[in-house]
C-alpha cells in the first residue's frame, strides 16, 4: 500500500513493515509500523563488533550483512533495516538477502526463533519441515499445497511464545524451488519467474491464493534426513534431542553469539520441545517417493 509519504507497508512474521522502496514479495498491510526500511550508507564494519565473519559483523542491537556484488544491510534493534546497494546489482538479489538474512537478524533481535524450514497449516496446527540444504523442505511444502494446505512460509518460519505455547507466524506467499522440484510437482515453469545468483537458481512459485497472515499454533516439527535406505520411516524424537534438532535447524544461528540474544532462543527452543511433536523422517536418498512421504505423514498427523 503507497502512502502520502512515498512509502509502501507490508505484513510479514506478525509484523508491519514500512519501506521507502517497493517490495513485491511481501503482502501489503495498513498497520502501525513496527520496522521500518530504507536505502541509505551502510559501513563496511561495524564499529565494536562482538563477532566479525566473512559475511556480517555483529554486536548487541545491531548486525551488519554483507553480500559482494548485492548489497549491504544493517540491521538494528530489531526494527530497522538500512539497504546499500551495489550500483547496478539485479533487484531479485537484493530481495532474496533482504528477506532471507537480513530478516533472519532482524527476527532474532526481537527475541523470536526464526527456523530454518518451510510450515504448513493442517487441521492439528502447523507442522513444519526442516533438514538441511537438499533435503526437500521446499519439495515437500509444494506437494502439500497441491493437495490443498494452506503454506504458511518457506526458508524462514518464525516462531514464538502464545498464550497456547509456541506459534508460528506466516511469512512469504511463495515458495522458492529448483528444477528438479518443479519437476517432482509436475509444474508448467513458463511463466514462473525465477530468481538466480551464483550457484543458486530457482523458480518462484506463488501461493498466494491461499494465504492467510494470522499466527497459528505449532503442532509438530518433521526434520527431513535423507539416508541410504529402501523404505521411508517416521520416528519419534525425545529428550534432549529434541532440543538439538531445534537448536541445529536454527536460521543463522551463528548470529547469536554476536547478537547477545541466545537467551531468549534458548527459552523459544526449549517451549518447543517441549509442547511439539518432533519426528525424524528417513527417506530414500535416491527417489524422493514424495507420494508416499506425504501420505505417511498426513498419517502420523
Amino acid at each position: 500500500q503507497k502512502t502520502k509519504s512515498m512509502s509502501y507497508k507490508y505484513t510479514v512474521f506478525g509484523l508491519c513493515i514500512e519501506s521507502d522502496f517497493e517490495c513485491p514479495l511481501l503482502i501489503p498491510s495498513d498497520g502501525e509500523p513496527d520496522v521500518h526500511m530504507s536505502y541509505g550508507e551502510v559501513a563496511e564494519n561495524l564499529p565494536g563488533a562482538a563477532s566479525s565473519h566473512r559475511f556480517f559483523d555483529a554486536k548487541p542491537g545491531q548486525l551488519l550483512f554483507r553480500v559482494d556484488d548485492v548489497a549491504r544491510f544493517l540491521v538494528t534493534d530489531g526494527k530497522e533495516i538500512v539497504v546499500d546497494r551495489v550500483p547496478g546489482s539485479d533487484d531479485n538479489q537484493m530481495y532474496l538477502f533482504l528477506t532471507g538474512s537480513a530478516f533472519g537478524a532482524l527476527i532474532h533481535q526481537r527475541g523470536l526463533l526464526p527456523f530454518h524450514a518451510s510450515a504448513v497449516k493442517t487441521d492439528a496446527g502447523v507442522i513444519i519441515f526442516t533438514g538441511q540444504v537438499g533435503a526437500g523442505k521446499s519439495t515437500l511444502a509444494g506437494a502439500f499445497h497441491s493437495r490443498g494446505y494452506q503454506i504458511l512460509t518457506d526458508d524462514i518460519c518464525v516462531i514464538s511464545e502464545g498464550a497456547d505455547g509456541p506459534t508460528v507466524y506466516p511469512g512469504y506467499p511463495e515458495l522458492k524451488i529448483t528444477r528438479a522440484t518443479t519437476d517432482r510437482l509436475d509444474m508448467d515453469t513458463r511463466n514462473l519467474e525465477r530468481m538466480t545468483w551464483r550457484s543458486k537458481d530457482k523458480y518462484l512459485v506463488s501461493v498466494r491464493e491461499r494465504f492467510d497472515p494470522a499466527p497459528v499454533s505449532l503442532h509438530a516439527v518433521y526434520w527431513l534426513t535423507p539416508s541410504d535406505v529402501d523404505e521411508i520411516e517416521i520416528i519419534p524424537v525425545e529428550g534432549v534431542e529434541k532440543f538439538n534438532i531445534l537448536v541445529t535447524n536454527t536460521y543463522w544461528n551463528q548470529f547469536l553469539d554476536g547478537l547477545g540474544t541466545g537467551a531468549s532462543h534458548f527459552r523459544l527452543a526449549t517451549s518447543v520441545a517441549q509442547n511439539a511433536l518432533v519426528r525424524r523422517v528417513v527417506r530414500p536418498t535416491h527417489g524422493f517417493m514424495l507420494d508416499e512421504l506425504v501420505d505417511q505423514i498426513e498419517g502420523d498427523i
